[in-house]
């Protein structure tokens, strides 16, 4: 291969990857952008969304997954404190909120 097709050869590589972040980050932001307004939304009628229904509407936003547990996810916190089985249904952070793996710690969220 020559090095001029080389070159070329990296720069498509270069911009597939661009226009693939690009694609996330506009999703995340659509999704930002639907919990927000939702949530604003129900404070025009003089509602509001409890923490079930913040989860819910976040999960609907592509703001978080859910996986199964397991110790490794929180170091076994949830486990300890809230009685978590490997398997039971397990909320994370999308990369859409930066955090790609673990969500924040039960303790913290516990507060």
């Amino acid at each position: 291969m020559s090095d001029h097709a080389a070159c070329n050869a990296i720069t498509r590589a270069l911009l597939a990857e661009k226009d693939e972040r690009i694609a996330e980050l506009e999703a995340a932001q659509k999704g930002l952008k639907e919990f927000a307004r939702e949530v604003i939304r129900e404070t025009w009628y003089g509602a509001g969304h409890d923490g079930a229904g913040i989860q819910d509407l976040a999960l609907e936003c592509g703001l978080l997954h859910e996986q199964p547990y397991a110790d490794h996810l929180d170091g076994g916190e949830a486990a300890a404190e809230f009685g978590l089985e490997p398997g039971d249904p397990f909320y994370m952070f999308t990369a859409a909120l930066g955090e790609e793996s673990v969500s924040p710690s039960w303790r913290e969220r516990s507060r």
